[in-house]
C-alpha cells in the first residue's frame, strides 16, 4: 500500500520543518497606523525592517496572483504571522525571518517539476543544501548535499513517487518530500548513514545559489544604514572578518558601562570556547567600539580594537577590556589600537 499521510498531517509537519530552519515572518505589509502587536510596533520604528516588510508585501501580492492553491498559501501566511510574533522586538530574528520569507514567496507559484536543482532556503549564513533530481516518474535518481559549520554530507540514491509525495527509505532514515505552492518541503526522520548532515527544510527550484545578501545590517548587529556605513568605513576588511565569524551572537546588558549607553553584542564562532570572535558596541549617533579576534596561518592570535569616537581611540571601554581579559586568560595575544 502506498505510504500516505492525511493532508492536515502533512501541512502540520511542513510547518514544523519550516520552524526548524527559520523563524517565520509576516507575509504582507501592514499599516503602521494600525500596528497592534509589540512586534508590529517595533517594525514600524525601524526603517530597515520596515523596508523588508514592503519588499515582502510585493512578493506576497505576486504570490497570491500566481499560486493556484491559495487556501494552503493563506494558511501558511497565518502560521508565519503567528511565529513572526515570537521574534518580539529581536531585530536579528525579524530581519532573518523577512529575508528567508521573501525568498520563499518569490519562488512560490512556479510550475512544479521534480527534475532539476532544488536549493534549501538557508537557516543562516553557513547553511546550504541542494537536491539534484533526474529520471522519470514514478522513480527518480537524486543526489542531495548539505553543509553547515557543524558538519556536511552527501546522499545518492533513488526515491519513488507515492501519490503526490516523494519517499526515500533506508534502514536508517526516511525522507518525505511534499510539493506545496511551488516549493518542496522535505522532512527527515532518523539520521542517514554515513552523514551527519540534515537534509530537511524548505527548498526552491533554482539552478543558481540563493543569494541572501547578508551583512551586519541584515543580521541585526547594527540597526541603521548609517551605522552600517560607519562600520564599513571604520573596519574596512575586518567588516568581512566579523561577518564571517557571526555564527551566533547575544546581547549583554552593559549600557551603564563608562556612561556610554551602548548596546553590547558578543559574537561567537561555534566550536571555540567563549567568549570569542568579536565584541561590538553601538552607541548614539552611529558611535562604534569594536574588538575583533584575528589570526594568521600559524594560528597566532591578536586583537584589533576600532572606534570612531575620538576620545576613545587609545583606550578600551569597560566591556571590551573585560572581554579581552576573559578571552585571553588562556592565551596571550597582542592588542592593536587601530587608527
Amino acid at each position: 500500500m502506498p505510504f500516505a499521510l492525511p493532508r492536515s498531517t502533512i501541512i502540520h509537519a511542513m510547518m514544523l520543518a519550516s520552524m526548524a530552519f527559520t523563524t517565520v515572518a509576516a507575509a504582507n505589509s501592514f499599516d503602521c497606523a494600525n500596528a497592534a502587536t509589540p512586534t508590529e510596533k517595533a517594525i514600524c520604528t525601524d526603517p530597515y525592517t520596515l523596508g523588508l516588510d514592503s519588499k515582502l508585501g510585493q512578493a506576497w501580492k505576486t504570490a497570491k496572483a500566481t499560486v493556484k492553491d491559495t487556501v494552503t498559501l493563506k494558511a501558511d501566511q497565518r502560521e508565519w504571522i503567528e511565529h513572526r510574533d515570537h521574534c518580539a522586538t529581536d531585530f536579528h530574528c525579524l530581519r532573518h525571518s523577512y529575508l528567508t520569507r521573501i525568498v520563499a514567496l518569490q519562488h512560490a507559484g512556479k510550475p512544479f517539476n521534480w527534475k532539476g536543482t532544488w536549493r534549501r532556503i538557508p537557516d543562516g549564513r553557513f547553511d546550504s543544501a541542494e537536491w539534484k533530481i533526474s529520471g522519470r516518474a514514478p522513480k527518480f535518481d537524486f543526489t542531495v548535499k548539505a553543509a553547515n559549520k557543524m558538519g556536511s554530507g552527501t546522499l545518492t540514491d533513488t526515491f519513488n513517487l507515492e501519490g503526490s509525495q516523494g519517499i526515500y527509505r533506508s534502514e536508517d532514515c526516511t525522507l518525505l518530500m511534499t510539493p506545496s505552492t511551488g516549493l518542496l518541503y522535505v522532512i527527515q526522520v532518523g539520521e542517514c548513514r554515513g552523514t551527519d548532515a540534515s537534509f530537511g527544510g524548505r527548498y526552491v527550484a533554482s539552478e543558481q545559489p540563493l543569494s541572501m545578501n547578508y551583512d551586519l545590517l541584515s543580521l541585526g548587529l547594527v540597526r541603521t544604514q548609517e551605522e552600517d556605513d560607519a562600520a564599513r568605513q571604520l573596519l574596512k576588511d575586518d567588516y568581512q572578518t566579523i561577518l564571517d565569524a557571526s555564527d551566533s551572537f547575544y546581547y549583554v546588558d552593559e549600557s551603564a558601562a563608562d556612561n556610554l549607553g551602548a548596546q553590547v553584542a558578543k559574537i561567537r564562532v561555534l566550536g571555540l570556547p567563549p567568549p570569542n570572535a568579536a565584541l561590538l558596541m553601538r552607541g548614539r549617533d552611529a558611535q562604534l567600539w569594536v574588538a575583533v579576534l584575528v589570526s594568521d596561518q600559524k594560528q597566532n592570535y591578536r586583537v584589533r580594537y576600532y572606534t570612531n569616537v575620538q576620545g576613545w581611540k587609545g583606550r578600551l571601554p569597560g566591556p571590551i577590556e573585560r572581554w579581552y581579559a576573559e578571552q585571553f586568560d588562556w592565551r596571550k595575544a597582542p592588542l592593536d589600537y587601530m587608527p
